[in-house]
């Protein structure tokens, strides 16, 4: 698995972490993995993703030491799940249908993150998890429960 790194924009995240990291949280974004990396990169925003993820590539614009904006909101659904705590990964998918392709990525980049920080699958959810202001990722029901079922349940010792 290659992972690409272009970097957003320094105003857009925080520099370091306050908290280790104990989630991952699932976005999807209606738009292909170039346009919105382009669109981290070159303008001065009020959010961020660690991982962006197409059909046939994965871009960090923001390493896992700092701090993205991915999961703020007004009123907080999930009592644990912050910014601070967390990866953000945004599956990028032009028009509403989340390619196999992309959705295969997603399942290796974050199976790899489970390893990388000792969680279990039950430390993966999604935006609107955190935060019920709208439907993200756009997956249904069935989608997300099998994307689920392809990760990593257990923690390695």
């Amino acid at each position: 698995m290659e992972i690409n790194f272009k970097a957003a924009m320094s105003c857009n995240y925080t520099f370091g972490r306050t908290k280790p990291i104990e989630y991952i949280v699932i976005h999807s974004d209606d738009t292909n993995i170039s346009e919105i990396s382009d669109f981290y990169s070159n303008n001065a925003l009020t959010s961020s993703m660690h991982y962006l993820v197409g059909q046939g590539s994965i871009i960090q614009s923001v390493a896992d030491t700092d701090t993205a904006w991915h999961c703020g909101c007004k009123n907080y659904n999930h009592k644990h799940c912050r910014n601070a705590n967390s990866i953000g990964v945004c599956i990028c998918s032009k028009g509403q249908n989340i390619s196999k392709a992309s959705l295969n990525n997603v399942v290796k980049l974050v199976n790899y993150l489970l390893e990388k920080y000792n969680l279990t699958s039950d430390n993966v959810i999604r935006h609107s998890d955190v935060g019920g202001e709208k439907v993200c990722p756009n997956m249904s029901e069935s989608l997300w429960n099998d994307f689920k079922s392809k990760l990593k349940k257990k923690v390695n010792k």
